[in-house]
């Protein structure tokens, strides 16, 4: 997990001066130890600020100190306190998930026992946590073996996209100004093409991509067959930061395939391939804050995964320095609704790759060729043009896009894997 921390400490740095006065919460978000209040640390499993411990007595009643796995903690035995520099959390006691058998708990009682480099290290016991699920905080935990646990519960708000599509042009409501300069905006208007025009400092050069994909996107999700769900980790409503990640689902139970509008949010399992080797979220935005009723989010320093339908074909596409512009309505626990843009940089390699990558006999009429020459023509026919320069050769080499989205509340009840 540590690279995905580090990825994120331009982010947090700039918040600690931002949001100065979220740091000096105990149990809030966080990604480094710098967005804390002097004197707590940032616990990666559960994402937020805790005031070290020494030992069991100094957590509430049913808490222990442990030490998490991520951690250089010390040893700790009945004569060895956790290091009160680096120091432990309290935590609920450790449990094993029993939809893995991965032998009897360790003790730490027997002198022969071995005890895995990746155990919770706690005063008086010392607990096996080969399939521990650390705080049952919706992301799955890194295993010794390197595999990952997956999550047994998933507290955090979260809603499903009842609409999503790309945005028709380059005008305020179909994309955002992602160079921050309202004095450009893309696509530049097109005698050829009559359709294409910006202001507002709007970027959508991408908006070509959408002949080929709106309709389909339109059709899969209110079919149900296609299933974005938006988690928010971390969800705070009063101007602290937390995240926003993204899972592609399915429906539980599949039959009927569209929740009723009003009623309870709906079941939604979410696929396994949704956590990244580190056992993180592989499509997601961080850095989102609330004022009002305005969420922002990003940018995001990794690709943000877009999953998009074009000619019939499921796609995933890498969008660069993504970000997030909407609205919420407020609920209990999290949004009742959300509806925004989610905006960034799409490469032409890239996008072309993956259609490279699907095999021939996956491709419907009139075939894999025929499709990608159609992909590519947008470009030779400046229905896509690229409007920026990612790797800094000077030759324009990306397209930037808008995704419009709507979502209502919906409930992650476990992993389809």
């Amino acid at each position: 997990m540590t690279p995905t921390r580090a990825s994120l400490s331009v982010l947090s740095v700039a918040c600690v001066v931002v949001l100065a006065s979220c740091h000096a919460r105990s149990g809030k978000s966080c990604t480094l130890d710098t967005d804390c209040a002097e004197g707590a640390l940032c616990w990666l499993y559960t994402g937020t600020c805790e005031t070290p411990c020494t030992q069991t007595s100094d957590c509430a009643l049913g808490l222990l100190c442990m030490c998490e796995p991520d951690r250089e903690c010390p040893e700790v035995t009945d004569d060895t306190p956790l290091d009160d520099l680096q120091g432990g959390a309290c935590r609920p006691p450790p449990f094993v998930d029993a939809t893995v058998d991965d032998g009897p708990t360790d003790t730490g009682l027997d002198p022969d026992t071995t005890v895995p480099p990746d155990t919770v290290e706690v005063l008086d016991t010392v607990t096996d946590t080969t399939d521990l699920d650390c705080g049952s905080d919706g992301s799955p935990d890194v295993l010794p073996d390197g595999g990952c646990a997956m999550p047994s519960t998933f507290p955090s708000p979260t809603l499903i996209k009842t609409m999503l599509r790309i945005g028709t042009d380059g005008n305020p409501g179909a994309g955002l100004d992602l160079d921050d300069d309202p004095a450009t905006c893309s696509p530049q208007p097109d005698p050829l093409v009559p359709d294409a025009e910006c202001s507002a400092g709007i970027e959508n050069a991408m908006w070509g991509l959408g002949l080929l994909a709106n309709d389909y996107l339109t059709t899969d999700v209110e079919a149900g067959s296609l299933n974005v769900l938006v988690e928010l980790p971390g969800w705070d409503d009063d101007g602290c930061v937390f995240t926003m990640n993204f899972y592609k689902g399915t429906r539980v139970p599949a039959d009927p395939p569209a929740c009723p509008a009003g009623g309870e949010p709906c079941d939604y399992e979410i696929f396994a391939d949704s956590f990244d080797a580190s056992c993180m979220a592989n499509s997601t935005i961080p850095g989102a804050v609330v004022s009002g009723t305005h969420l922002s989010a990003g940018p995001s320093v990794q690709p943000y995964l877009f999953t998009l339908v074009v000619v019939g074909l499921d796609l995933v596409i890498p969008v660069h320095e993504a970000r997030f512009e909407g609205e919420l309505t407020p609920g209990a626990v999290g949004p009742a609704a959300l509806s925004g843009i989610i905006g960034g940089w799409i490469v032409h390699d890239e996008l072309m790759a993956v259609f490279e990558a699907i095999l021939p006999g996956e491709y419907p009429f009139p075939g894999k060729d025929a499709v990608i020459q159609l992909v590519e023509d947008l470009y030779l026919n400046d229905i896509i043009v690229n409007d920026r320069d990612m790797d800094g050769d000077t030759v324009m080499d990306a397209a930037s896009v808008g995704v419009i989205i709507e979502a209502v509340p919906a409930t992650i009840v476990g992993i389809d894997s």
